[in-house]
This record gives C-alpha cells, structure tokens and sequence, in this order.
C-alpha cells in the first residue's frame, strides 16, 4: 500500500507563495517545462516588466528548450508577444494564466458538414449540370437564339477602342 505525505509550508508575509489556477498545471497539453516557465512567469509582480533573456537564465533551461517552451505557450494562448520597432525593437508580453480554449475563441469554426446519402447521387450531380448549362445565354448562334446575340446585352455602337 502507497502512502504519500505532503509537508506544506507557512503562507504568510515571511513565506511568499502565489497562487496559480489548477488548470495551468493540469493542462494536458504542456509539458512540464513549459508549465515550470509559467509559473516563474506568474510568480512576478503584476507589473513586473519581463526580459526574455533574462528569464532564460533563471528558468537554467538550454536556449533552444526554453524558446521551444515560450514558443508552445504563445501557441496555446498563455502568452500574447507583440514586436515594436520604435527605435529599435522591443517586446510586450501579455502573460495569461487561464487563456480561452481554442474551441470557444474561433469565430470561423462551422459544425461539420454531414452529406447524406443519395443513391442515385450521380443522376442527380449529371442533371444539375446539365440544367446549368441549358440556363445558358450565348453571345452567338445557337438553335435556340438563331440571332447570335444576347437578349442581356445592347450593342450601343460604341467601342472601348476607339
């Protein structure tokens, strides 16, 4: 039989603590580098202006495994990073601690389309087009418009090359 103890510390003015959502940490989708990163992130004043550079170092994560776990939680919505070039280019980082899951943010999302079935689903794809093409009006002679002309257009006598 396993049994787990856990010894938790004081939460008061000499102890710090912050408090982070569950669902940070319970996110199946970050690794836990990149839930670790979060909550140094998040364990900084409100307005505390990040360095990128700077928290690399602190989080003592290789360049490239820190960048790929900044760049996962810029994919899953944890931070918004927007470049300015004035005069020279520098960041602003929006840390988020519990983003809007993709499914209820994407205004473009249609249900999925459901074509039912037809048995004889290429007479009717035949007939369709047939019926285009039979709505047709030509600009030339045909056994239905022996004028060569079309009814919708009206030759003014005038020409665009003139």
């Amino acid at each position: 039989m396993n049994r787990t103890i856990i010894i938790r510390s004081p939460k008061d003015k000499d102890n710090p603590f912050t408090r982070i959502s569950n669902l940070l940490i319970n996110d199946h989708r970050l690794s836990g580098t990149e839930v670790g990163v979060m909550v140094r992130l998040l364990a900084n004043a409100d307005d505390w202006i990040i360095n990128k550079t700077f928290e690399e170092k602190k989080s003592r994560l290789t360049r490239g495994g820190f960048n790929t776990a900044w760049k996962n939680l810029i994919a899953y919505g944890y931070i918004e990073q927007t470049k300015a070039f004035h005069p020279r280019i520098s960041y602003t980082y929006k840390i988020i601690e519990n983003p809007v899951p993709e499914s209820q943010y994407s205004t473009n999302q249609l249900p999925p389309l459901e074509i039912p079935h037809v048995e004889n689903s290429d007479i009717i794809t035949i007939n369709t087009i047939n019926e285009q093409k039979n709505n047709l009006t030509w600009d030339f002679p045909t056994p239905n418009n022996s004028e060569g002309e079309n009814p919708n257009f009206r030759n003014t006598g005038t020409s665009i090359w003139t």
